[in-house]
């Protein structure tokens, strides 16, 4: 019986479909969310450049009138990759936005750079001037750069030479391990304020340089 009956139900079904009337059935879309456009901060969207706002992009390749003299590179343009003969290329940092600092070599002496951005070209390759130089001791066995100096102030880094021996007991000083340097014999500091260099008393002061250097 009551397989005959849902026989019947199976039949009688689009009967009662048609005389009840159409149905129909609309199906909701899924819903989508699109997240709202953030704005993108101004330190992370650089500046558009145009080059005319970049002067003759040609770095030097020769060296200045008196090669010997550290004030007569102000003002002039080199690239680290391409520098003039006599002269090498050792390192570079940034000191700021658009300062950095350039440490080269010449056969007798070394010499360290303030140096400006003036701009960027169209690919954004920075072409920089010698704002300042000085010449700084060539580096020699047991005679190095420091790595650390305390006490000293907080206007800008520091370049400090003297001497350290390796046999001796290492040190920690700032957070750095090395050998305590002693005879300082050079100083000078780069003020940050200013972008120049000036004279720094070593008068106190306390220097390491620091082991794993390769010395």
């Amino acid at each position: 019986m009551k397989n005959t009956a849902s026989f019947l139900t199976l039949i009688l079904l689009p009967f009662l479909l048609t005389a009840c009337g159409t149905f129909e059935v609309s199906v909701l879309p899924t819903p989508t969310f699109t997240p709202p456009a953030m704005p993108v901060p101004d330190w992370l969207t650089p500046p558009p450049v145009s080059s005319v706002q970049c002067p003759p992009f040609i770095n030097e390749t020769v060296l200045p009138d008196k090669p010997d003299d550290a004030q007569s590179y102000i003002g002039h343009h080199y690239d680290e990759l391409n520098m003039p003969e006599g002269l090498i290329f050792n390192g570079a940092g940034m000191l700021a936005d658009d300062y950095s600092w350039m440490w080269v070599s010449r056969p007798d002496f070394d010499m360290e750079w303030i140096e400006q951005m003036i701009c960027r070209d169209v690919n954004g390759t920075p072409y920089s001037t010698v704002v300042d130089s000085v010449k700084i001791p060539k580096l020699q066995e047991g005679y190095k750069r420091a790595d650390v100096c305390s006490p000293v102030s907080g206007i800008g880094p520091v370049i400090v030479f003297g001497e350290y021996d390796k046999t001796r007991p290492q040190t920690m000083s700032l957070n750095t391990q090395g050998w305590k340097m002693y005879n300082l014999d050079f100083g000078i500091q780069i003020n940050l304020q200013t972008m120049r260099f000036q004279t720094l008393s070593l008068d106190g002061l306390e220097c390491v340089r620091a082991s794993g250097l390769g010395d």
